[in-house]
């Protein structure tokens, strides 16, 4: 895909950002987890115990994840400042142990295969108790235990003959009670498969579950065919729906594109959702740089889901140390909380608030943005032409993470290539031009006499004759650009992997002394302009397109 991109700002303090004000998504702004001697960080799951402090369980190994002759195991450790400084580890389980902290203070931590516990508050672990349930395959879980009127269920997948996966649950009527770990007793039930893909590989695999407020089981996994599966459960695991390809809305087109990564699902103390996934179609395991997440809110017994905006990114986007996947979740004192890992170094990142709360309400907001609007066109200004508009100066992409939103409305007679709709660029190529090129879409072209990139929207969204409302956002912190068309945040469609692009982290600052010339080869109509000096949320443009176009004229 190129050094191409578009992409969504979301900034940490009020989602604006400033020459001093550091990106919090960025990960190297968040807390690490110490790793002393180890070459391998796996699944850094949080956890609060009764005393305020943090508990985290990691997999952990002095090689790697999958290196000849290495040794993985799970460890425990306890941070009493929110992941500024932890204690030493503790080894408490085999890999991929996630942790179930139960009322009267005891915490386990769970595989398919054996669990362990702690009376002291994570200090010292019992020896491994087997689960006998346990099939002889490969195994391993990643999703959290959910509590549901008492009883534990945990979700885990199988590996059968290399090549095919199935999702299984345990539940557990007794373990949140019984103080005899001898005997806790463990249930496996449930055999989930993705949609039949007419092949022999078949993968379905790291299952999440949750429980909505009607008590509906709601379980999403990973697949490799570049998308979410989910299912549906109304009877507490025994019965599932058919899995499907999870969509934004119930029984919509648009589908969560996801790599096979992680999609992490968790129901927050307000009663809202939140996915974690990665937001582009490809089938591999690498793409897993930006980390985004969606909004999840009940409607009529389903989950909707927002657009998706960044969460996190790291500058590093090599597959091995740039990744970003199997993130924990915490609340603490109205506070969220994830912990990432690459599988080479782990950290623990705050999450704005605000950010989650624009992902909330995305559905009702019908708000036009005001802050960092620079200029705002309707169709009087521009039946007149502006021709001394100035675009508004773009902070420095490179060293201060600035960013730029072109928000339009706009209708094209059609999609024939050459057509400009803005252009300031000078004559060393510095500057912004939005133009139809060869492929029947627009393309946003970005220069600083140096770096030239650009990036289009997706194919077959814009249709001749129709009025439509175009946000492109260029966001120097992860360096991606994006377009919002019409209040949906392109994904590739079925054309191409990647709705977004990254630009490149040498292009400074696309800034022009030459003036905005609005339309000048232009098949069409533009009807609105705003300009903003930094990049919008995604659930910014959306509430822009939903405000509706400025008045006609009389």
């Amino acid at each position: 895909m190129g050094f191409m991109a578009l992409c969504v700002g979301i900034c940490a303090a009020g989602f604006t950002r400033s020459a001093c004000a550091a990106d919090l998504r960025n990960i190297k702004h968040g807390q690490p987890i110490p790793l002393p001697g180890l070459k391998y960080a796996d699944q850094p799951y949080l956890v609060a115990l009764a005393d305020g402090r943090w508990l985290c369980v990691m997999t952990v190994g002095t090689l790697g994840e999958n290196t000849a002759g290495t040794k993985n195991y799970s460890v425990a450790f306890t941070s009493s400042d929110q992941g500024r400084t932890w204690s030493d580890f503790v080894p408490c389980n085999v890999p991929y142990a996630i942790p179930l902290r139960t009322d009267f203070g005891r915490v386990y931590t769970i595989t398919p295969r054996c669990f362990s516990f702690s009376d002291d508050q994570g200090r010292s672990w019992s020896e491994k108790i087997a689960i006998p349930a346990c099939p002889p395959q490969t195994c391993w879980n990643v999703g959290l235990p959910l509590v549901h009127r008492g009883v534990v269920y945990v979700p885990w997948a199988e590996w059968n003959d290399g090549s095919r996966t199935v999702v299984h649950f345990y539940r557990s009527d007794n373990v949140l009670t019984e103080r005899d770990a001898g005997k806790v007793r463990w249930e496996m039930f449930g055999e989930l498969k993705g949609p039949d893909w007419h092949r022999d590989k078949q993968i379905s695999e790291e299952p999440h579950l949750v429980a909505l407020d009607d008590g509906t089981f709601y379980c999403v996994f990973r697949t490799d065919q570049g998308y979410i599966c989910q299912t549906t459960s109304s009877d507490q695991g025994a019965t599932w729906s058919p899995p499907r390809r999870l969509t934004y809305e119930p029984g919509g087109q648009q589908v969560l594109k996801n790599p096979r990564a992680c999609p992490s699902l968790w129901k927050c103390a307000n009663g809202k959702y939140l996915l974690w996934f990665h937001h582009n179609g490809t089938r591999h395991w690498y793409e897993r740089n930006p980390g985004w997440i969606s909004g999840g809110v009940e409607r009529d017994g389903e989950i909707v889901w927002s657009q998706p905006e960044i969460a996190l990114y790291a500058d590093e986007i090599a597959e091995i140390s740039g990744r970003i996947s199997y993130p924990g979740f915490l609340e603490a004192d109205g506070r969220y909380f994830i912990s990432e890992t690459s599988k080479i170094r782990a950290g623990v990142h705050q999450i704005n608030p605000d950010l989650l709360r624009q992902l909330w309400s995305q559905h009702e907001r019908r708000d036009v943005t005001r802050k960092g609007l620079k200029a705002d066109l309707g169709p009087a200004e521009l039946s007149r032409g502006r021709p001394d508009l100035k675009f508004p100066a773009i902070p420095d992409m490179v060293r201060n993470q600035g960013g730029f939103t072109l928000d339009l409305w706009l209708e094209l007679a059609d999609l024939s290539p050459g057509q400009v709709i803005l252009d300031n660029r000078d004559v060393r190529g510095s500057g912004i031009l939005l133009h139809t090129n060869l492929d029947g879409s627009l393309e946003l072209t970005l220069g600083d006499s140096k770096v030239t990139n650009a990036w289009t929207v997706d194919r077959n969204v814009l249709q001749p004759g129709r009025r439509h409302h175009l946000v492109a956002i260029a966001d120097g912190g992860p360096k991606i650009i994006l377009f919002v068309v019409d209040g949906v945040l392109c994904d590739g469609g079925s054309e191409r992997e990647f709705g977004w692009g990254r630009f490149s982290p040498f292009l400074q600052s696309p800034n022009s002394d030459q003036p905005l010339r609005l339309a000048p080869h232009f098949r069409g109509r533009l009807t609105g302009v705003r300009l903003y000096n930094r990049a919008m949320t995604v659930s910014e443009a959306i509430g822009n397109y939903r405000a509706g176009p400025p008045p006609s004229l009389p």
